[in-house]
């Protein structure tokens, strides 16, 4: 009985019929790579080198010895050891009922009386008895002949299976592109875009069982690393211009005192008509002689 497999490594012991098996680089060593199967599933063998390994066949059943990983979620049994099953050969049924069957047909040829025939019969019938005690054991079922003839057409499909399963298994490895993921970056200016993470492709190990006509089998996967984009998302603000100063218009002119209208032509003295002090900038030109008092004359 194999033992169950429940941790992350164990040291195992199994019995286990190979399915598939090549030559593949183990860590850049040659060493090979087997697909096999148990009453807990399938599982893969790894060897490092190729003593340990060589005498492998497909289709045949060995006892491995080793040391299980769990690896991605599968079970891998490291550098196992291995002795093969050999299954004890099996007598042919048919001959010994054929010949049963020629010496009831000499038998039965030879009495021509109703007693006779009924004594031939019954020797027939121990002689087809014999035979199948014989051949199958004494814990056979003495009523059941035509299973036993077809028990041998069953040992014949097997045979025919294992012939087929020593054929080798044709794989192939295909890139898997990686995936394309953009973000927004709003500290890059808006249209730039800049590659974060380089993307990676990944690998499919696809195997073809039945031929490339057939349907395929994924036995490996790695996965790739997707390829990661930003994107600039950052549009500066329009500046505001500011409108320039409206000048004043209507009420008195803060340059000039008493009250000079603040109009938006020019003004001269007679429009004044009185002596003004000037106590900003002389825009109407009211003191000519630049002494702060306008329109002298009045």
């Amino acid at each position: 009985m194999a033992k169950k497999f429940d941790r992350a490594t164990e040291s195992v012991e199994t019995k286990a019929e190979v399915l598939q098996y090549r030559h593949v680089s183990v860590r850049r060593h040659a060493g090979a790579k087997a697909l096999l199967h148990d009453e807990h599933g399938t599982f893969v063998a790894l060897w490092h080198s190729n003593s340990k390994h060589e005498q492998i066949k497909i289709g045949e059943q060995y006892i491995f010895s080793g040391s299980m990983r769990l690896i991605s979620g599968k079970r891998v049994l490291l550098n196992p050891t291995s002795r093969q099953i050999v299954a004890p050969a099996r007598k042919p049924i048919h001959n010994n009922i054929a010949a049963t069957e020629e010496t009831t047909q000499e038998v039965t040829k030879k009495p021509k009386s109703r007693r006779g025939l009924k004594i031939a019969g019954a020797i027939a019938t121990g002689f087809v008895l014999i035979g199948m005690l014989g051949n199958n054991g004494a814990g056979s079922n003495k009523n059941e002949p035509a299973e036993k003839t077809q028990s041998v057409v069953t040992v014949q499909n097997a045979s025919d299976k294992k012939a087929t399963a020593t054929n080798p298994v044709d794989c192939e490895i295909k890139e898997v592109p990686f995936d394309k993921v953009t973000t927004n970056d709003p500290s890059m200016p808006k249209g730039q875009t800049k590659i974060t993470v380089a993307g990676v492709n990944g690998q499919d190990e696809i195997c073809y069982p039945q031929g490339r006509d057939k349907s395929a089998t994924i036995t490996h996967k790695t996965l790739g690393t997707a390829q990661l984009t930003a994107v600039g998302t950052y549009v500066a603000p329009t500046p505001v211009a500011t409108p320039p100063p409206t000048p004043p218009s209507g009420g008195c002119h803060p340059s000039y005192t008493p009250c000079v209208p603040n109009v938006a032509g020019d003004i001269n003295c007679p429009a004044v008509g009185m002596r003004v002090q000037v106590t900003g900038p002389d825009i109407y030109g009211l003191d000519g002689d630049n002494d702060g008092i306008g329109c002298e004359s009045y």
